[in-house]
């Protein structure tokens, strides 16, 4: 036999890309791993995706969708290739489904926002957040407009798809609430306070934005909801067009964290403490009327508020007062009891902290 060379093999054609650019200075939040239908596409300019946050269960891009011009919030559950993968794509569609079905609910309920004294909106019957199977997320009705002064406090489903794992909601234009009040008090990580004269004109502004939190989460919890994550990083306030439809950059956009991450802000408009008050992150949130658990709920925003507004702390009372007022107002009595469903949250909030105490004596 004679000895005989095979052929040269042609080289490989390169596979056209389905991942975004990785990070680069002229790209330095966008994400490198393969997206989810149809947010993995590689033309930058017809779909783009700047990664805003990530955490240990999520990630967080600004991106668009159904039109060029509706900002949108894409939250995106990545497979964990440690778990099985039946497992995984359960938990993967319960988590995704059950924040939307909040979501919903809450826009279907009418939990208004608060920018000032006023009535809790009136809102529609919301449509059902229906995702198909394989690729075909469905598109959320818009439930009925509340009143022209308040808008939903919670941000709007725009789409879905459980089995690749994305959630699309409106973008929230504003700044988080956690950076507003560092920017009002200059109480931030490079800030020296406000001078002894502007002291009480910056007590009364934050006052005031906490009665308006209180309110919110009161309506909240009237809802039938618990939020499990409420911090300064999950409330946003809502400035300029704020709707969905609008489109373009506006100074003082910004996303909060997802579950386990910290948010990125793209700018600081030092617009003061104005604004709607809006709940974002509801990958905890749980849909529960039990007084536990709703104190647990203010136990969780009052410790955070004060390991991150510890100036600010002996002004957080102004959120239990206005709780307490709207759940009166909107949860009615206890049956066999002359208190009102505010009243009796609080005093389980007294438990709470007590519990919470002996947990940190004890370690």
């Amino acid at each position: 036999m004679s000895d005989s060379t095979p052929p040269p093999q042609p080289p490989p054609q390169p596979q056209p890309s389905t991942t975004t650019p990785s990070s680069s200075p002229s790209h330095p939040h966008r994400y490198h791993h393969v997206l989810p239908p149809p947010f993995n596409t590689t033309n930058e300019q017809q779909t783009p995706l700047d990664l805003i946050a990530q955490g240990a269960e999520s990630l967080l891009f600004r991106t668009v969708f159904l039109t060029p011009t509706q900002p949108a919030a894409l939250k995106i559950r990545p497979r964990k290739t440690w778990r099985h993968p039946t497992l995984d794509r359960r938990l993967t569609r319960a988590r995704i489904l059950a924040e939307a079905r909040v979501l919903v609910k809450l826009s279907g309920e009418g939990i208004a926002s608060s920018s000032g004294p006023g009535k809790v909106g009136g809102g529609g019957k919301a449509g059902g957040a229906g995702g198909g199977k394989g690729g075909g997320g469905g598109k959320v009705k818009d439930p009925k407009p509340h009143d022209g002064k308040l808008r939903s406090a919670v941000p709007r489903v725009l789409g879905l798809d459980w089995e690749a794992g994305w959630l699309v909601t409106e973008w929230i234009r504003g700044p988080m609430v956690k950076s507003a009040i560092f920017d009002f008090t200059g109480t931030g990580r490079q800030g020296a306070g406000v001078a002894e004269g502007e002291r009480e004109r910056v007590e009364r502004g934050v006052r005031e934005l906490l009665g308006r939190i209180g309110s919110v989460v009161g309506r909240l919890h009237a809802a039938g909801v618990v939020h499990g994550d409420l911090t300064t990083s999950n409330l946003m306030l809502r400035r300029g067009r704020g709707s969905a439809g609008g489109g373009g950059e506006e100074k003082g956009d910004v996303v909060a964290r997802t579950e386990g991450g910290e948010g990125q802000s793209h700018s600081s408009d030092g617009g003061g403490l104005e604004g709607e008050v809006v709940l974002i992150d509801f990958g905890l949130a749980l849909q529960s009327t039990a007084d536990e658990d709703r104190a647990v709920d203010l136990y969780v925003l009052e410790r955070a508020f004060g390991s991150t507004h510890p100036r600010e702390e002996h002004l957080f009372p102004e959120v239990i007062t206005a709780y307490q007022r709207t759940m009166n107002e909107l949860g009615g009595s206890v049956k066999g009891a002359k208190l009102g469903a505010g009243d009796v949250v609080v005093r389980r909030l007294e438990d709470v902290r007590m519990r919470g105490r002996k947990k940190s004596m004890i370690g």
